[in-house]
């Protein structure tokens, strides 16, 4: 698999939680996966907006593939109780293109 994701960050007004450090995490999960900043001009096949509370305030800009909304305790907005079982279901999506519930 050769996956290319676009990441784009809050602005870390409020961090809970240091997404830099989740995306260097999810790395390791999905070595197959390459990560690029949203603005680098680079084609990529969904785009990760990463935030650090759970406000979940970043927005896309004019994307128009799959979006995923990841913040301190959620993805697209469904909770999860622990970092590990956040870390866990990004990384399915990413690899099955689906989001799956992970205990």
């Amino acid at each position: 698999m050769n996956k290319t994701i676009g990441i784009k960050y809050c602005g870390h007004c409020q961090p809970f939680m240091q997404m830099p450090e989740f995306v260097k995490n999810l790395e390791e999960k999905v070595p197959e996966i390459r990560f690029v900043q949203w603005d680098s001009g680079e084609n990529f096949s969904r785009l990760l907006l990463l935030c650090a509370c759970p406000v979940a305030c970043v927005r896309e800009s004019g994307f128009a593939g799959p979006t995923t909304v990841i913040s301190c305790n959620s993805i697209d907005f469904m909770e999860y109780e622990t970092t590990d079982a956040l870390l866990a279901a990004a990384a399915a999506l990413l690899e099955h293109g689906t989001l799956e519930i992970v205990a």
